[in-house]
């Protein structure tokens, strides 16, 4: 079973195999990534885990000790002015030629994990001409004709 956290802009997942999944959300100035406290970030989300999950003693001990031998790595995770994920030919919204083989798939912000697999199947689907999905399709970028 996985134990979860959100709390604020923070979220933590700490899965059986051990593997601890990290987020959080910012508004900053890209100049200001550089200072960002991950190591801070890191021992507020693990204690808030604990809290909640009401460890104690050696079981606390070991999420702490699972989230501090974790790597931190950090991005930008880029989202469309609707939040919502993007893919399709670009022709779609431009339509000038030059765009007909300029295809994108992207914006995923938080929605990555559960979106991106799905949608990567939807453009192979429209760059080989095989049927969309009507789901998939409320993310295509026609949507912003």
């Amino acid at each position: 079973k996985s134990l979860g956290l959100v709390s604020g802009t923070y979220s933590l997942i700490l899965r059986p195999n051990g593997l601890i999944i990290g987020s959080t959300t910012d508004k900053c100035r890209f100049e200001d990534i550089a200072d960002f406290d991950k190591e801070s970030a890191r021992q507020e989300l693990t204690s808030q885990l604990c809290d909640r999950m009401n460890f104690r003693g050696h079981g606390r001990e070991s999420v702490h000790s699972q989230t501090n031998s974790a790597t931190l790595r950090w991005g930008v995770r880029l989202r469309s002015k609707d939040r919502q994920p993007v893919f399709g030919c670009m022709q779609a919204l431009t339509a000038e030629k030059r765009h007909q083989h300029l295809y994108v798939l992207g914006a995923f912000y938080k929605n990555g994990l559960q979106l991106a697999e799905r949608l990567a199947v939807a453009l192979a689907d429209e760059i080989t001409g095989q049927y969309v999905d009507r789901l998939s399709m409320a993310f295509h970028c026609e949507r912003w004709r």
